[in-house]
């Protein structure tokens, strides 16, 4: 016993209007032509990945005045940041945002202040150091101990007299770490 099989007349339709949709560059993923250059795709995910640094920055904030909400309106200082912010709650998970940066599920394990860390970010207390300043030549994170050039880097400082914090997202601006974003309580 034979066995045919039949081809639909639409099914080559289809297939050949598929082909040709390739062949002229139209069929899209996800809004993103096929012809799309390298560049552009590069310039969009780092685009993607500063805005999830800045949502992680938010997140971090959020924490930081549940945190004074508990406690008479006083902040952690610096070095006693994740202590604070992580044994009771108030970030996700009990550690800082993943990194988007990160090859991993990279989490920020250390933390940063201004202090000898950047020249160009300015301590909490004065007017933040304002978005798009680059600072360096950056990198991915390389694990869990970040510096202040590395890609998706949460950075807080704190002035105790005035109980005054600024963080700062770090991100990428083609090779260079840079200021995406700043949050202050002043």
């Amino acid at each position: 016993m034979t066995m045919k099989t039949r081809v639909f007349p639409f099914a080559r339709c289809a297939v050949a209007f598929g082909v040709a949709l390739l062949i002229g560059g139209c069929y899209q993923t996800a809004g993103m032509p096929v012809g799309a250059s390298l560049p552009q795709l590069q310039a969009e995910d780092a685009a993607f990945r500063n805005a999830w640094v800045v949502s992680n920055m938010r997140t971090l904030q959020m924490a930081l005045e549940e945190h004074a909400v508990d406690n008479q309106g006083r902040y952690p200082a610096p070095g006693e940041l994740l202590t604070a912010l992580g044994r009771n709650g108030y970030l996700p998970g009990d550690r800082l945002p993943s990194n988007p940066w990160a090859a991993a599920d990279g989490h920020q394990a250390n933390e940063l202040s201004t202090a000898g860390l950047q020249p160009a970010l300015t301590p909490a207390g004065q007017p933040p150091t304002a978005a798009g300043t680059p600072l360096g030549s950056g990198h991915v994170a390389a694990g869990d101990v970040y510096d202040g050039l590395t890609y998706g880097a949460l950075v807080y400082d704190f002035d105790p007299k005035t109980q005054i914090y600024t963080l700062y997202a770090i991100g990428k601006q083609g090779d260079h770490a840079a200021v995406i974003a700043s949050a202050t309580n002043q």
